[in-house]
């Protein structure tokens, strides 16, 4: 299971750039035309732009995991063990409750 993420995470990660960049170039061109003058229409066009953008800030957030071939670093390391440490003594102060 751990492999076929690994394998997934590799290709978005190898992907994303070019999806991105198609996200971009597709809400650039819709949204340059000219907006319907109809309210309603507009709204629909207001809507789609929004959509358009909120998918690309998906992919970059996406993008923004860190890639496989990395383990934490050290500061993410330190975090976790005082994470641990603290559940640690939590509960040892609940077992002698």
């Amino acid at each position: 299971m751990a492999e076929d993420f690994k394998k997934f995470q590799k290709r978005l990660h190898r992907r994303l750039p070019d999806q991105m960049k198609a996200v971009w170039q597709d809400y650039l061109a819709f949204c340059q035309g000219p907006a319907p003058d109809d309210a309603k229409a507009f709204s629909a066009h207001q809507q789609a732009c929004k959509n358009a953008l909120a998918h690309l800030l998906i992919l970059m957030k996406l993008g923004a995991f860190p890639d496989t071939g990395t383990g934490p670093s050290a500061e993410e390391t330190e975090w976790i063990q005082t994470a641990r440490a603290a559940i640690a003594e939590t509960e040892e102060k609940e077992d002698d409750c």
